[in-house]
């Protein structure tokens, strides 16, 4: 019993889609596709973070940064 491997859904999947990370991440077939959101959320945040939001934290409230931060990182 401790020998038998255990199938997992994403590797009998029939789609066309690229399962990564154990099947935690599912891309389409073209990665490029993928890494080209990615640089396109990444910039535009580090943007936000390195001109707007040290602009929010002085006139505003510390508080928009932080919620900012954390839609982010969930």
């Amino acid at each position: 019993m401790a020998g038998r491997r255990v199938t997992r859904k994403w590797e009998v999947f029939a789609g066309r889609n690229r399962f990564w990370c154990d099947g935690r991440l599912m891309t389409a077939p073209q990665p490029g596709v993928f890494l080209l959101t990615l640089a396109l959320i990444c910039g535009t945040s580090a943007l936000h973070f390195a001109f707007d939001a040290p602009f929010l934290a002085a006139r505003v409230s510390p508080a928009l940064p932080a919620a900012g931060a954390a839609l982010l990182a969930a």
